[in-house]
């Protein structure tokens, strides 16, 4: 009888120590970026430019895609917004409450730069993957080029954000990040920015 006795508060005792160690566990936090990713802090007064790939998407594009039409794309799916609610909350972390938005012509990309929650998004044609290209890369090379090459930092240090396709990261011989990821860029007057860092995609 005892040694029932024993092995119930033995076991009423583990359960104990186990939810107190998941109340106590640090949690991990839905906004915290991978090891090595670039301090969103810094963008603060730096004048600095995030080059971002649009979230993740669903469906597919239209044979016949109109750039003015968002039933013709691939818009993005749940998983998209939920990873651009996680960027949203890692830039708000991070203190970068306000930025300059450009976003390309693709429904994706406003969807995406609109719910970062960082400003009025804008649409830059220089951003846009050509729809229908047999060579979207070697289309969109020269205008997105000259555009980077023209780009200023805002005068008052406020981060610029460029939300884009896998093509923006190809035009400039980069490794494309994963839906929902990007780079840091520090403009140098040339087509090729230094890259400064990275963004991972929340996963």
């Amino acid at each position: 009888m005892q040694q029932r006795v024993f092995a119930l508060i033995v076991c009423f005792l583990s359960i104990c120590l186990f939810l107190l160690t998941l109340a106590f566990r640090q949690p991990v936090s839905a906004q915290e970026a991978q090891p090595g990713d670039f301090d969103l802090s810094a963008l603060k007064g730096s004048g600095y430019v995030v080059l971002l790939r649009h979230a993740k998407t669903e469906g597919k594009d239209s044979e016949m895609i109109d750039l003015a039409d968002c039933a013709t794309q691939r818009m993005l799916s749940p998983e998209g917004r939920a990873q651009v609610a996680e960027l949203a909350t890692r830039f708000r972390a991070a203190g970068v409450t306000q930025a300059r938005v450009l976003n390309s012509q693709w429904c994706r990309t406003q969807e995406t730069a609109e719910l970062l929650a960082l400003g009025a998004a804008t649409a830059e044609p220089a951003l846009t993957s050509p729809p229908m290209s047999q060579d979207p890369v070697a289309e969109m090379s020269g205008s997105f080029k000259a555009f980077l090459a023209d780009l200023k930092a805002p005068v008052d240090g406020t981060p610029l954000v460029l939300v884009t396709h896998s093509t923006a990261f190809s035009v400039l011989q980069l490794t494309s990040p994963q839906q929902g990821g990007g780079l840091v860029l520090k403009l140098n007057g040339a087509a090729a920015p230094e890259v400064v860092g990275v963004i991972s995609p929340p996963q």
